[in-house]
């Protein structure tokens, strides 16, 4: 009966699976674009034609490590070379009382790998046996996730990167920025194209800062501003009239308490998403709260694991712009989209374009 199981959802899976990829390209560290997921993170390796699977996972109220499952690649056809055309990669793990059913596949022949998981429960618990899907990314930070090894209870990591929201929210305003304006020279690397935002940033008063990571490169948020309709920023000390404590003490109830009460007006969020992955926007608005939570969640500086990768032709850098308006104090803030103004636009009044050019 387990057997039959395992063969039922494998056959009717892998019908919505007709891509083929190389199977190097399973190969690394994966982590899952859903911060919800059972499944954090995946690593998946080769050696001399055997496949093993490792899931660092949540395990009832604490973390665990899925460790050397083997993996079992499947072509299109009889006839396939799995080197070159695997479709998906099929794996059991076995719990004390459950079975889960792991398939792993690459829909678009890259990232993002889909990862099925089919849960049946052994325990005659009479729970109801359940599947999910999710997507994972490449792991920019490489870092496995795995668990301490020693016996003691596995704790998540806490040199994760935080994941910017993946696709992007839904933007006032957006504009693709022209690589010349991003590296002085032929090649480069992440860490470049970020020192050179910086440097334009930096020449235009944006001080504040966070990083995320996206799927293979970093997305920056600057420091919420008040602007003029035109675009233009207000003039100090109005442009940045509420002052975002140090992260330590950084307090968002406060925050939106003294920003959006105390300082009616318009406002804009700049998001710098720096990505090889072609990407839409999520139908979601994102709210006040949200952005502002971008500030005070990320990093203070790039991490050299994503800093250290090549900014190479397949890569581009897009400013995602995020306007907000509260006419009267009290009020709550609107998001407005789209903007009156196109991305192009709000780099120009900023500033940012003429530092960019420089």
């Amino acid at each position: 009966m387990r057997a039959k199981f395992a063969i039922c959802v494998f056959v009717i899976a892998l019908t919505a699976v007709p891509a083929v990829a190389r199977l190097s390209d399973f190969t690394g560290h994966w982590a899952n674009s859903n911060r919800d997921g059972r499944i954090i993170s995946l690593s998946i390796r080769i050696k001399e034609s055997r496949v093993t699977v490792d899931a660092y996972a949540r395990c009832d109220s604490s973390y665990c490590n899925w460790e050397d499952i083997e993996g079992l690649p499947y072509g299109a056809a009889p006839s396939s070379n799995l080197v070159e055309d695997t479709t998906a990669i099929y794996a059991v793990v076995k719990q004390p009382d459950s079975e889960i059913v792991l398939l792993v596949s690459l829909p678009n022949g890259a990232s993002p790998l889909r990862v099925e998981e089919f849960t049946r429960f052994t325990d005659h618990s009479g729970r109801t046996n359940f599947a999910t899907v999710s997507n994972f990314f490449k792991d920019v930070a490489a870092d496995g996730h795995t668990a301490p090894k020693d016996g003691n209870t596995a704790k998540p990591p806490d040199d994760t990167i935080p994941q910017f929201p993946w696709p992007p929210p839904l933007a006032s305003a957006t504009d693709v920025i022209a690589r010349s304006f991003l590296l002085t020279s032929p090649t480069g690397s992440l860490k470049d194209v970020n020192q050179r935002l910086t440097t334009a940033l930096e020449a235009c008063g944006y001080v504040g800062k966070s990083y995320y990571a996206v799927p293979d490169g970093f997305a920056l948020v600057t420091q919420l501003e008040q602007i003029n309709p035109d675009g233009t920023s207000k003039p100090l000390p109005s442009r940045w009239a509420a002052k975002v404590q140090p992260l330590s003490t950084f307090s968002l109830s406060d925050y939106l308490k003294a920003l959006f009460t105390a300082n009616p007006g318009r406002y804009r969020i700049i998001v710098f998403v720096i990505t090889s992955h072609p990407f839409s926007q999520a139908d979601a608005k994102v709210s006040k709260e949200d952005a502002l939570g971008w500030l005070s969640k990320g990093l203070n500086q790039l991490p050299a694991s994503i800093g250290n990768l090549s900014f190479t032709a397949d890569y581009a850098a897009t400013a995602l712009i995020y306007e907000f308006d509260e006419p009267h104090a009290g009020e709550n803030a609107v998001f407005i989209t789209p903007s009156g103004l196109t991305g192009r636009d709000h780099l120009a009044k900023s500033k940012l374009l003429s530092a960019l050019e420089k």
